[in-house]
């Protein structure tokens, strides 16, 4: 049962804050990586001359200055940037031409596409989804990051004098106008069209190029209508993904292709340049404002004001548990996973498309995708058996609760007799033993047993070979305090506090960083620990910035596929009244509520029991607050 004292009114800051100002709010919550918030137009941007849009993420040009909005990792410039002539979003990474000539960018690295080549006589850049290119003052094409398809290829002997990238392919244009495309073709995108240009834009499977007559043209991949390009002139085009966006002549704007997310929607005004990204689409009007439409995301890293005990991450939700008790959950709720139930409750958890609450008579609530067992996502991982709960963990499709008297149930995806694409046993738990801590990953889940041992079931066992087991299941032997699964790994505490990890770990995120921690949660790809002082330490993929920690200490964390989250240790603790003072109204409402406590604020130390040593420590910080 948790008695509450009174809570200071704290607000959480804003992510696009976070990698910049690095100030935060007590007891509040913070979130990073995959985000959203694309559209979300900084208020009052005016003066911008030049616009592009990413996969979640937009950037502007004004004087020289780089802007950006959206998924922080890749619209947060450097700070040593100084002035540019152009930018480019790419799919999750930024590309700026300083007006020395030379490049800079930021954001995901994962293909290399951020580690730009020296030099300073660069005349213009182009972004793809995993790739960037650049064109020197000579006309020389130059590429780096994915090149799968062959689109950083060198173009080695020729002079070009435009340059632009699709998601998976390059184009650029010789100074007649003449076409030259290299990489995915899959449609023909980066075939020739064997007509003269004056420029040209790349999308997923489709390329759209103007003539000088003001007549666009398109070619390619046509499923969607992005090539059904209107009878009209235009001075601008511009590809998508699937969608198309022009600038006509009078100053208007109008789009065609995929409608899905609205980004084929655009407003009414007069505007002068244009700018799209994967799944939304910005223009700058002739005021120097910025318009956008489309996808925004599901700002699931966005994290509200309160304060708040516990954060779980979903996929693309976030649901957070408020030292009140109550619930409160944002992001994506396709499947109602955000639309939280009321009441009060003890622990939750945040699944793929479901979510999880513990109740303090041990009853769990589950809501979202799940609700049946009729396949498509849905296995029952929101049909609780009965019992009397301490703990739950929501993996993907599957949920795990550890009861009262230790034992183990699970239910969803996985379970005795279930086979196909998501059931590798994940649900079928240990049967003997008891436990003090449960986690669910993507397809195996674990589980702390109490005498430090720990079990794990699913994908990943001995003898498994293939996707998805990579190991992820056979544990390392040893004695360990705390686990968490990850999509393909497996993440852990031994009892000296050192990490270790098992299962997939290319890249960094099988060398854990030194040190000893208190807390882990696996992401994805990535994991993140607390260290005993409160502070941060992450590894792994950082494609949208979810290992980018930020500073400051904190009490609990949580990560999911593209993110992490972490609550933040409340600054001035002991002023339980709120006065801005730490006095003797506050050491009087510790003597009032003496005795045991579950998650109260008057806990001061975090012993259990409100005590003389939280009045000592009120004591010690008696003053102004």
């Amino acid at each position: 049962m948790r008695r509450v004292l009174h809570f200071i009114p704290l607000l959480a800051i804003p992510l696009s804050w976070m990698l910049s100002a690095r100030a935060f709010a007590a007891g509040s919550g913070v979130g990073w990586g995959d985000n959203g918030g694309q559209i979300n137009v900084p208020a009052g941007l005016s003066g911008v001359t030049s616009i592009s849009g990413g996969n979640q993420h937009s950037v502007a040009l004004r004087s020289g200055t780089v802007i950006g909005w959206g998924n922080a990792f890749p619209s947060t410039p450097p700070a040593d940037l100084g002035t540019c002539s152009a930018l480019a979003a790419g799919g999750f990474h930024s590309v700026a031409l300083r007006s020395n000539g030379s490049l800079a960018a930021w954001g995901d690295n994962t293909y290399g596409q951020t580690t730009v080549p020296a030099g300073t006589s660069y005349a213009r850049i182009a972004a793809g989804l995993y790739h960037s290119l650049a064109l020197t003052s000579a006309g020389a094409c130059t590429g780096w990051g994915n090149n799968g398809d062959g689109q950083v290829a060198s173009q080695t002997g020729q002079v070009l004098a435009f340059v632009a990238a699709g998601e998976y392919h390059s184009l650029a244009l010789y100074s007649n106008g003449a076409f030259r495309g290299w990489g995915y073709n899959s449609h023909g995108q980066a075939s020739n069209p064997g007509i003269p240009l004056i420029s040209v834009s790349g999308g997923y499977q489709h390329t759209v190029g103007l003539r000088s007559t003001g007549a666009a043209v398109c070619w390619g991949n046509n499923n969607y209508g992005q090539c059904n390009t209107p009878a009209v002139l235009f001075a601008q085009v511009l590809a998508g993904r699937n969608h198309t966006v022009g600038l006509m002549t009078n100053g208007s704007v109008t789009c065609w292709g995929d409608n899905t997310n609205g980004q084929a929607s655009p407003p009414g005004g007069s505007f002068s340049r244009i700018g799209v990204g994967t799944f939304h689409s910005l223009a700058v009007r002739t005021d120097g404002s910025v318009a956008a439409w489309g996808y925004n995301g599901n700002l699931q890293s966005t994290t509200p004001n309160g304060i708040f005990w516990e954060i779980a991450a979903g996929w693309f939700h976030t649901v957070a548990l408020r030292q009140d008790g109550l619930l409160q959950a944002w992001g994506f709720n396709g499947y109602s996973q955000a639309s939280v139930p009321s009441g009060a409750f003890e622990q939750v958890s945040a699944g793929a498309y479901h979510s999880l609450a513990v109740r303090g008579n041990g009853t769990v609530a589950a809501w979202g995708l799940g609700t049946t067992n009729l396949g498509d996502g849905a296995y029952g991982q929101c049909i609780v058996p009965a019992g009397a709960f301490s703990q739950v963990a929501a993996g993907a499709y599957h949920s795990i609760g550890l009861k009262t008297d230790g034992t183990i149930a699970c239910w969803g995806a996985g379970k005795t007799g279930q086979s196909g694409a998501v059931h590798f046993g994940q649900s079928v738990g240990p049967t003997t033993g008891t436990f003090t801590q449960i986690s669910g990953g993507l397809y195996h889940s674990a589980a702390v047993r109490t005498d430090g041992i720990v079990n794990c079931w699913g994908a990943g066992k001995t003898g498994q070979s293939g996707e998805p087991h990579y190991g992820q299941s056979i544990v390392p032997a040893g004695a360990y305090t705390d686990v968490s699964a990850g999509f393909y790994f497996t993440a852990a505490l031994r009892s000296n506090g050192t990490a270790a990890v098992w299962g997939s770990t290319s890249g960094s995120l099988g060398t854990p960083p030194s040190g000893t921690f208190t807390l882990i949660a696996a992401g994805g790809y990535h994991a993140v620990a607390l260290r005993p002082d409160g502070t941060l330490a992450a590894w792994g993929d950082n494609g949208f910035g979810q290992s980018e920690v930020p500073s400051g200490t904190f009490t609990r964390i949580s990560a999911s596929w593209k993110n992490s989250y972490a609550v933040m240790t409340p600054f001035c603790g002991a002023d339980l009244d709120g006065n801005n003072t730490i006095d003797m109204g506050d050491v009087a409402l510790i003597l009032l509520e003496h005795g045991p406590c579950s998650r109260c604020a008057a806990d001061l130390d975090a012993s259990g029991t409100i005590d003389m040593g939280d009045v000592a420590l009120a004591l010690l910080d008696y003053g102004p607050c």
